[in-house]
């Protein structure tokens, strides 16, 4: 059984990617916890400066998962079947792990944030960046992004593209939400929808999970 689909896939191989990808975006985690922290508590530059260390190392990591991906799949085609076994794997516990979360009321992305006066734009940027880079989860699913939808099985235009789609929805959302949170009464309805947010991110993971897990153990069907 081929481990490349018999036509290379285009634009309509965005949507899978697209939605796939939204979900990340507003599943709550370190990298929101720090923007949350500053955009309510320091000056909208230093809020801005953390968006932009985010969406660099952001950058960096979806590259790493085109190109990482696609050579490694050029190269071992057939381990290929056990990076998508390893990644529907990862994608049904995190999903089981919200969907417990959620249930349980436990705590999520925020919580009792203190004053940033300290930070300045520079300090702010390598925090955001050094924050998502120093993630190991964020590699873990960026790989399990490429490998269970067609992108990484068409041409280079469309891995490109593929990649300012991540930046494009990551950057939108957290522009929409420092706009949001300089409102009054924001940040208590965020946090009141957190565990909503939670638990319905952890159903998509885990289905997502079991769709990629699937497909890679048909190999051995």
């Amino acid at each position: 059984m081929s481990t490349f689909p018999d036509h290379a896939p285009g634009l309509e191989s965005l949507l899978p990617f697209a939605a796939f990808w939204l979900v990340a975006v507003l599943t709550p985690g370190p990298n929101m916890l720090l923007f949350t922290w500053l955009a309510v508590s320091a000056p909208r530059k230093v809020a801005v400066a953390a968006i932009a260390g985010i969406q660099s190392a952001m950058l960096i990591w979806a590259f790493a998962g085109l190109f990482g991906l696609a050579w490694f799949i050029e190269r071992f085609p057939g381990a290929f079947r056990a990076v998508q076994v390893v990644g529907g794997l990862y994608l049904i516990w995190r999903g089981l792990a919200l969907l417990r979360s959620a249930w349980a009321g436990g705590p999520g992305a925020l919580r009792t944030l203190r004053p940033a006066a300290d930070f300045t734009p520079g300090s702010a940027y390598r925090s955001g960046f050094l924050t998502n880079m120093s993630n190991p989860k964020t590699l873990a699913f960026v790989a399990s992004l490429f490998a269970t939808t067609s992108v990484i099985h068409g041409p280079l235009w469309l891995g490109l593209v593929s990649v300012l789609v991540m930046i494009a929805m990551s950057l939108s959302y957290y522009l929409a939400c420092l706009w949001l949170f300089t409102r009054p009464g924001a940040l208590a309805a965020y946090a009141r929808s957190e565990r909503a947010i939670t638990g319905g991110a952890g159903a998509i993971f885990a289905f997502f999970g079991l769709q990629l897990l699937a497909s890679g153990l048909r190999i051995w069907s």
